[in-house]
C-alpha cells in the first residue's frame, strides 16, 4: 500500500509531515510506503519519507494539489491523509481499498442532521486502480473548474460522486464538532479542520 500527504505552499512544515508520518508507521500495520507530494522538500529527509515533486502551477496551490495524486497510478492500494489530520489508535476499519474513492461522510453531517448531508470530506482517501482521467480534467480546465466549486472536494462530489463511497463510520471524527467538546477522542483519525486548530495539534 502506498500514503500519500501533500505538503504544498507554507501553511504546513516538514514537522507536520513528520507527524502524520509517524502516526502512519504506529498505527497502520500493512505494509506501506510514505509519499510527500511537495514543491519544497526542505526538511523532508526522514528515512522512509519518499518526495514526491509538485510541479509549481498556479492549478495546483492549496487544496488543489492533493489532485496530483491521481496523477499517479499504480496498481497498489493507495490511502491519502491531509496534514491537519491526527492518527491515534489502530486504523483497522478502512478493509480493501476498491475501485471507487472512498471517503468519509463530511463531519457536519453528524451535527446539522437536518440538512441531509451527502457530500463527503477529502481529509481521507481510500482506493484502488487508475483516476487519471479525473486530474487530467482539472488541468485542462482547472480555471472554470476553480470557479464552479470552492474546493477539491467539491469538484469530486459535483464531478464523480457515482466514483465515491462512503467510509465506514468510526474510522474518523472532527476535533472541532465532536472530540474537541467531548473532551477526548473516540475515532482511530481526528480530523482538525485546517490551520484554525494547529495550535491543537502540536
Amino acid at each position: 500500500m502506498r500514503i500519500f500527504t501533500v505538503k504544498q505552499g507554507t501553511s504546513y512544515t516538514a514537522f507536520d509531515v513528520d507527524r502524520v508520518r509517524s502516526g502512519t508507521k504506529a498505527w497502520i500495520d500493512q505494509e506501506h510506503s510514505f509519499h510527500c507530494i511537495t514543491e519544497d522538500k526542505t526538511g523532508l529527509d526522514s528515512p522512509g519519507l519518499n518526495c514526491v515533486r509538485l510541479p509549481n502551477e498556479p492549478a495546483l496551490r492549496g487544496w488543489w494539489a492533493k489532485l496530483f495524486q491521481f496523477h499517479l497510478v499504480s496498481d497498489e492500494p493507495t490511502l491519502y491523509f491531509d496534514l491537519d489530520v491526527s492518527l491515534r489508535s489502530p486504523v483497522w476499519q478502512l478493509g480493501d481499498a476498491s475501485a471507487k474513492i472512498g471517503m468519509p461522510l463530511d463531519y457536519l453531517a453528524a451535527y446539522r442532521p437536518e440538512r441531509n448531508i451527502e457530500y463527503t470530506n477529502s481529509s481521507i482517501m481510500f482506493y484502488q486502480g487508475d483516476h487519471s482521467d479525473i486530474f487530467r480534467n482539472y488541468m485542462d480546465n482547472y480555471q472554470d473548474i476553480q470557479r464552479q466549486y470552492r474546493g477539491d472536494q467539491e469538484f469530486l462530489w459535483g464531478e464523480y460522486r457515482d466514483r465515491i463511497e462512503y467510509l465506514p463510520k468510526g474510522i474518523s471524527e472532527s476535533y472541532e464538532w465532536a472530540a474537541k467538546p467531548r473532551g477526548y477522542a473516540t475515532a482511530p483519525v481526528v480530523i482538525y479542520h485546517g490551520k484554525s486548530a494547529k495550535k491543537d495539534l502540536r
